[in-house]
């Protein structure tokens, strides 16, 4: 009697999609002027970084605060209305993933009450007047006015202190009018400390201090409209006094050619650094890195001295860069100042779940196996 015994194993690896942030309610409805929180989270999550955006990408008040995952608009304007969600980006693939959108409605202070407030329903209404016939007045042109606020400029966009030291930094549009102010803020939202103080662009902060450093933004807002326009970002780079580079140190720091770049998503952008110190060029390497140890993109391209090129960049390579100068004898490493690199998200973007399914299949007859 021949017996044939098949033997199948399946192994079935899938890689579920990743976990969308979860809000508290879908709609919310305040007064103008009074404040308002919002919060998401993902469940059974920890250590992913949350961030608020409006879907319409418009930039948000100066008076929203957006940290671990609140987003939080004190003073709310008529021009706070709108829709927002709250994002994180995918580790593996770098893919941003969005939240449901939170409607925030906003209502006018001075809303115009209806008759039956005015006048009660029993009450006789006031008949309109018969209308005058006026005589029509000539046109005249009136000039044309931009469509929104000149950009505020920066004087210094890259600036590099010791700690303890105070800086200034100014802010300036090139037209500007009553109704416009001019405020600074932080760039990641969070709030500036006691001894940073700003007057009318100009913002000063005393005895600086490492936590200090990051981005900064100058915004100019027409107090009318509520149109809000933001400067390009200056970045503040504080000196530790345990890492202040000695005079040997300065001259051997590698020269970096851009402080900041700003790109698309899916562009090219290349970050070079050299030595300026000519003697020494050989006795030393340059390499790039990413200042919060996060690796390199695996489109990064090193192979050529002191140069980084970033292909098909993405969100997520946003950050600052350091380009490190070491001795290839004494293993002696210096390090430049930041280079800061930002990518514009693409307008649309498409979310795609990958599932891995594998077959392992063994046949065997009798005790011999089966040969192909």
């Amino acid at each position: 009697m021949l017996i044939t015994t098949t033997i199948i194993s399946v192994r079935i690896v899938a890689i579920s999609e990743p976990q969308k942030p979860t809000v508290e309610t879908t709609s919310i409805s305040i007064q103008e002027g009074t404040s308002v929180t919002i919060a998401c989270s993902i469940q059974g999550a920890s250590g992913e970084e949350l961030h608020w955006r409006r879907a319409d990408d418009q930039y948000m008040s100066f008076d929203a605060s957006d940290e671990n995952g609140i987003l939080t608009i004190s003073n709310v304007k008529v021009f706070d209305a709108a829709e927002y969600i709250c994002y994180t980006y995918d580790r593996m693939t770098g893919e941003r993933i969005d939240s449901e959108p939170v409607n925030l409605v906003v209502t006018p202070s001075d809303e115009e009450r209806t008759e039956e407030d005015l006048f009660g329903e029993d009450r006789e209404r006031p008949q309109p007047e018969p209308e005058q016939e006026l005589e029509p007045e000539p046109e005249r042109e009136l000039p044309l006015e931009p469509a929104v606020e000149p950009k505020p400029t920066i004087e210094k966009s890259t600036v590099t202190v010791d700690q303890g030291e105070t800086i200034t930094l100014k802010c300036s549009i090139p037209v500007r009018d009553s109704e416009t102010i001019l405020h600074w803020r932080r760039a990641d939202g969070q709030s500036m400390g006691w001894h940073i103080t700003e007057t009318d662009g100009t913002l000063t902060i005393e005895n600086i201090q490492p936590s200090d450093a990051g981005a900064y933004i100058c915004s100019a807002e027409d107090t009318e409209t509520y149109e809000i326009v933001d400067s390009e970002p200056a970045h503040i780079t504080v000196l530790p006094l345990t890492q202040q580079p000695t005079e040997s140190e300065v001259s051997l720091q590698p020269v970096v050619d851009s402080f900041q770049e700003s790109v698309d998503e899916g562009d090219t952008v290349t970050l070079r650094c050299s030595l300026a110190e000519t003697n020494h060029i050989n006795e030393f390497s340059l390499t790039w890195r990413r200042e919060d140890g996060e690796a390199l993109s695996a489109d990064a391209n090193t192979e050529e001295r002191g140069v980084l090129t970033l292909t098909n960049v993405k969100v997520s390579d946003s950050g600052t860069y350091i380009c490190t100068a070491e001795d290839t004898e004494s293993g002696q490493r210096i390090d430049s100042v930041p280079a800061y690199l930002t990518v514009n998200p693409s307008m649309s973007e498409t979310t795609c779940t990958s599932y891995i399914i594998a077959f392992h299949l063994v046949c065997t007859h009798l005790n011999k196996p089966l040969t192909d």
